[in-house]
């Protein structure tokens, strides 16, 4: 600070000079002495520093590593020298300013690099301390971490004081930490708000059209290329199975649709056989959605899938000329005709956890596996799961184990599932996930029509009959239907074919869009509810760009799209 400015002035806006700003003459600077310097020494050394090249001068911000991140002082002691005087050590809880130690390599090359993580002890905290100490320019500045790359500057660049830690590199995580995004969604779940910003509609009685709200939940995305691109690959894992590697390439191969597939067995499947496929007209640029398909008994790779007439070749095409931008999960079961000897568990086991394996587990897996050999960009939108037959009692597991609940599916279309020797899994997944979730689903169930079932005791429609009129006190007969509740939407679709033909149909099927349902007193909102508007106050968010929006207001706004605003206003007022 200048000698005798006044850092606490009578007047709010007359600080004393250099007050703010370190506004300094040189500490070290040349002096002349009459008894030493001559006319010719004086001008051979002014004529060396005009020629003579500073790479430094005029340079900055800098980019620095960062070193340590300092402690919070308990009162401005330890601020940075401008604060310390301005709140004159009188402010017992003062601005959290985050203040970082920080290495520009250029600029720092003669002092020692640290040998050791600035959050652990050890010798090295010494040569640590050799550092500048940069305060962050605002309180909104967010705390970065050691080793990540920050924006520094200096006030005085002549003496090279007042260090400031401007910004980090890398923003948007940092910025959604400072302003509490985390915490703010952490606190709407826990007081038991649902939605797409975590927020429910009201309860009590409603006005008729005023309080309805569109249901978000519009099926999954579209986009896929006309044609394909690339050329067709089948990607071995550590344990795959070379046999059904080459009988998944020649089925696709002569069925004309060029795919990239990976062929493993995995432990999260209880190394049952796998296949992860996408056609090459999936756009990964675009909105993708990830789509489970539950084989049934004496099934996975038979004819009726992979054949000339199969599901992955005349329903497969018909997704793609509807442009569904999809991946497909094929899980092998303990029910396949031809099991792996050397797999583990049985219907019993199932999805345990251990040798039966586990849906959650295997999800992640699945994500590594298209990060790692699809796309690095694959962006998941939309996650569906549909079950043929026996292949309900694997969703009906999952979700008794909470394992749905870690996926949270968008969709669930139960085809002819009526099970064996157990709670049929329609009942069974509703009762364990689809009346539990808080987030929006379409739970399809497709059976055969009245009189259509082949097998006497096992008709898919009797056992759906049962299930709407207990479940959801609704009468059904042989014509398609739709239920729409606040939280989930269930299409009855009876089909006039028999049990093996409904898995062709199971595969592609997409309920119809549910209307946006009159409330009724007590109903509140019908679906989540989705902001229309969201508007932003703050000078801190307004920048110099074209809009008036700078970048933390960008990456605000931003933030708050994807909670699910449809649009965010930034205001600096």
């Amino acid at each position: 600070m200048a000698e005798g400015s006044d850092p606490k002035p009578d007047h709010p806006l007359n600080y004393g000079f250099g007050a703010l700003n370190p506004i300094e003459p040189p500490v070290i600077s040349r002096r002349f002495t009459a008894s030493s310097t001559t006319f010719m020494t004086a001008v051979r050394e002014a004529a060396q520093e005009v020629f003579t090249p500073d790479a430094i001068a005029s340079t900055g911000p800098y980019k620095a590593i960062v070193l340590r991140v300092e402690e919070q002082p308990d009162s401005d002691a330890g601020s940075a020298e401008w604060l310390s005087s301005f709140l004159d050590g009188k402010k017992t809880n003062p601005p959290k300013m985050v203040r970082i130690k920080a290495r520009i390599p250029e600029l720092h090359s003669m002092l020692p690099i640290p040998t050791g993580d600035g959050n652990t002890k050890g010798p090295h905290q010494g040569t640590i301390d050799l550092y500048p100490t940069y305060t962050a320019q605002s309180d909104l500045v967010p705390e970065p971490a050691v080793g990540d790359l920050v924006w520094v500057n200096y006030g005085n660049k002549t003496n090279w004081s007042d260090p400031i830690y401007i910004r980090p590199l890398l923003e948007v995580d940092g910025i959604e930490k400072a302003l509490g995004i985390d915490s703010i969604k952490s606190a709407l779940a826990a007081l038991g708000c649902g939605g797409l910003l975590g927020v429910d509609g009201p309860t009590g009685d409603s006005v008729a059209v005023k309080n309805q709200s569109a249901v978000p939940h519009q099926g999954p995305p579209k986009g896929a290329r006309s044609v394909s691109e690339g050329d067709p690959k089948t990607i071995r894992g550590a344990d795959a199975n070379e046999q059904w590697a080459e009988t998944w390439e020649k089925s696709s191969e002569k069925n004309n649709i060029p795919m990239i597939s990976y062929v493993d067995r995995l432990a999260s499947n209880g190394m049952r056989d796998l296949i992860i496929f996408a056609p090459l007209t999936t756009d990964f640029t675009k909105p993708v959605e990830l789509a489970y398909v539950f084989h049934g008994s004496i099934s996975w790779l038979t004819p009726v899938w992979i054949g000339s007439n199969g599901i992955w070749s005349k329903q497969l095409q018909e997704m793609i000329l509807d442009g569904r931008n999809i991946v497909f999960v094929l899980p092998q079961f303990p029910w396949a005709k031809k099991q792996n000897s050397a797999a583990g568990g049985n219907i019993t086991t199932l999805w345990d956890g251990e040798k039966g394996g586990s849906l959650s587990a295997l999800h992640g897996d699945v994500l590594n596996v298209l990060l790692q050999h699809f796309s690095q960009d694959i962006n998941i939108v939309y996650t569906s799961i549909t079950a043929h037959s026996k292949g309900g009692d694997a969703v009906q597991i999952a979700a008794e184990k909470g394992q749905l609940a870690e996926i949270k599916p968008d969709k669930i279309t139960m085809g002819d599932t009526y099970g064996r020797g157990r709670t049929l899994p329609i009942f069974g997944v509703f009762d364990s996930y689809v009346s539990k979730t808080d987030k929006y689903l379409e739970y399809n169930i497709l059976c055969e029509s009245p009189g259509t079932a082949k097998r006497t005791g096992k008709s898919g429609y009797d056992s759906t009959k049962k299930f709407f009129s207990e479940k959801l006190e609704t009468v059904v007969d042989a014509d398609a239907q739709q239920i729409v509740r606040p939280k989930y939407t269930v299409n009855y679709a009876p089909q006039k074919r028999e049990h093996g033909a409904i898995a062709a149909i199971a595969v592609p099927f997409m309920g119809p869009a549910p209307p946006i349902p009159a409330s009724s007193p007590g109903s509140g909102f019908a679906g989540s509810v989705s902001l229309d508007k969201v508007v932003v106050f703050g000078t801190s968010l307004i920048g110099g760009d074209d809009d008036g929006v700078g970048k933390l207001g960008k990456a605000f706004s931003n933030t708050i799209k994807d909670l699910g605003a449809r649009e965010v206003v930034v205001r600096g007022v």
